[in-house]
């Protein structure tokens, strides 16, 4: 196995490829420790149950278990020297992704999180209850800041949550030369850099840029949110100090976040403030990401600068923009016009 993953030519590839690899041969090792894992002997049959296992057990993703079957596809290949033995034209492996990619969600049957859902939130949180609440209990008031600026920030910088828990405050610069009350001469301006994304390269860095938010949700402006933030939590910390910290930590233990929490966090104050959310389009953390996208395009910014700052390579990133009602409306009377 060792020998194939160095034969990959591609850095991002081999990588996957030894996870892949190393993720079968510990299922093997857990499922069949009679056989273990023999590389010369792995089987369709032995393919298409892992591939059960891992979207029916697991709850993993449809491509994510592509990417996988696919390594070990490529493995089978390099170990038995035939361009031809292709586990993914299997039959019973080809049938059994057939059936797993109808019963798993996909990108376009995700809850869209928009920004009024963000400001339905706000208002809860601001609500009489949990005003007493925050004059007796600190640490909630505290946690209530850090998830409303972690929507936030995840939404306007379009990040995902493995990428929110990595956000640290040395990689914010923020132009605050101008007072708050001259915004409207000097918009403020927020910019942040990413180190690591999983769509980066070793050594790669991307920057992504907010200004002030309009007036009409002032109160859900990133820079905003995270000035009071910095001044309510971090006062007595250094640049220094602060530069080296993560944004967004355990309240009480100083931890990061894990990357399901952001998700934990969200459903729990959709809950809380009673926002609808069917079971088959459920908003959940990503939903922060499709609904910016969604938002932009509705605004008539460009397709190509939405990917760009998306930070989408391909034109997956399409699926993330929804058709409103209107646009709909528009494609069926054009093609009854032009019947």
């Amino acid at each position: 196995m060792i020998e194939f993953i160095r034969n990959t030519s591609n850095q991002n590839t081999r990588k996957t490829y030894e996870q892949g690899m190393n993720i079968y041969k510990q299922w093997c090792i857990e499922h069949n420790p009679v056989l273990s894992f023999k590389e010369e002997e792995i089987t369709d049959n032995d393919v298409a149950e892992f591939a059960q296992y891992s979207v029916v057990n697991k709850g993993l993703a449809y491509s994510t278990v592509v990417n996988r079957i696919a390594a070990i596809n490529d493995h089978v290949r390099y170990v038995k020297n035939r361009e031809n033995n292709s586990l993914m034209q299997s039959v019973i492996v080809s049938r059994m992704l057939k059936v797993l990619e109808r019963i798993t969600p996909s990108v376009r049957s995700m809850g869209l999180c928009s920004i009024n859902h963000l400001r339905t939130i706000l208002l809860y949180m601001k609500s009489n209850e949990h005003i007493k609440l925050m004059a007796i209990n600190k640490p909630r008031k505290r946690t209530m800041d850090r998830d409303l600026l972690m929507f936030v920030f995840a939404r306007v910088f379009m990040l995902r949550a493995s990428e929110i828990t990595l956000v640290k405050h040395g990689h914010i610069k923020m132009n605050l030369e101008s007072a708050i009350e001259d915004v409207a001469n000097t918009p403020l301006t927020m910019i942040v850099t990413l180190y690591q994304s999983k769509n980066l390269k070793p050594g790669e860095t991307h920057e992504r840029q907010t200004v002030l938010a309009d007036v009409e949700f002032e109160e859900l402006c990133a820079i905003r949110l995270y000035m009071n933030y910095i001044i309510n939590h971090y006062s007595t910390k250094s640049k220094e100090e602060l530069s080296s910290e993560y944004v967004f930590l355990q309240i009480g233990n100083g931890k990061i976040l894990s990357r399901s929490t952001p998700n934990h966090r969200l459903q729990y104050w959709i809950k809380e403030a009673k926002i609808q959310n069917n079971a088959n389009d459920k908003i959940c953390f990503h939903g922060l990401r499709a609904g910016a996208a969604t938002d932009a395009a509705h605004a008539n910014i460009p397709i190509h600068l939405i990917m760009r700052y998306g930070h989408w390579k391909s034109n997956a990133g399409l699926l993330y923009i929804r058709e409103s009602v209107h646009d709909k409306n528009i494609v069926s009377s054009h093609i009854i016009n032009k019947q």
